[in-house]
């Protein structure tokens, strides 16, 4: 029964999250980093599989389309890419994690795109409507099956993004319509009030 799939899945996760929870910090750490560096290299094969042969398939909703945006300037590019470095002071200002209610929160962020200039990398996140505290105020069942509404947890979410960067430059394209044209607004992640067209943002990452 949909019930019984329900509760089984709860069962699941709380294995998962007492075997978690009896390593220390520093082994979930080396173990997210191992997993997130597989990941970035599998990353770097896929983006360029997916420009090669797919390119006018891809999908992806509004990261599809910047993606598109990209290879037609001539931009270079990892779709989803980790950063690797986790930030001195995460650990004491990210302590509690309110989605699986214990004490860990990865340092690590998956952002869009890794973009590649001349100069140096920025990392680029896509928020859609998702990210919209007037469209995401509806409940979700965590892990541990406990109600919390979403715009609580991209709330917690985006607001780690900052000392998630590595030290590189980092934007975020605010796209709540989820519709990206180059009118959408850009922001610097360390600092709201930094703020450009998109169209001017490709201009800044193309020189």
């Amino acid at each position: 029964t949909p019930e019984a799939k329900e509760q089984m899945n709860i069962n699941k996760s709380n294995s998962m999250i007492e075997y978690y929870d009896k390593l220390s910090y520093e082994e979930r750490v080396n173990r997210d980093l191992k997993g997130f560096i597989n990941h970035n290299k599998r990353a770097i094969s896929y983006t360029k599989y997916l420009i090669k042969y797919h390119l006018k398939d891809i999908k992806f909703g509004t990261e599809g389309s910047f993606m598109k945006i990209l290879v037609q300037c001539g931009i270079n590019f990892i779709f989803q890419y980790y950063n690797t470095l986790e930030h001195t002071n995460f650990r004491n200002l990210y302590n509690y994690n309110i989605q699986t209610e214990n004490d860990y929160v990865c340092p690590f962020h998956r952002w869009d795109f890794l973009i590649q200039t001349k100069s140096t990398n920025i990392f680029v996140d896509i928020d859609g409507s998702i990210h919209d505290p007037l469209q995401n105020n509806y409940y979700k069942t965590t892990l541990i099956g406990r109600k919390i509404s979403i715009s609580e947890i991209e709330k917690f979410y985006d607001l780690k993004r900052i000392y998630q960067t590595d030290g590189l430059p980092a934007y975020i394209i605010k796209c709540y319509n989820d519709k990206l044209d180059m009118n959408t607004l850009v922001i610097n992640v360390y600092d709201e009030n930094d703020t450009m067209f998109l169209d001017d943002f490709l201009k800044l990452i193309n020189n």
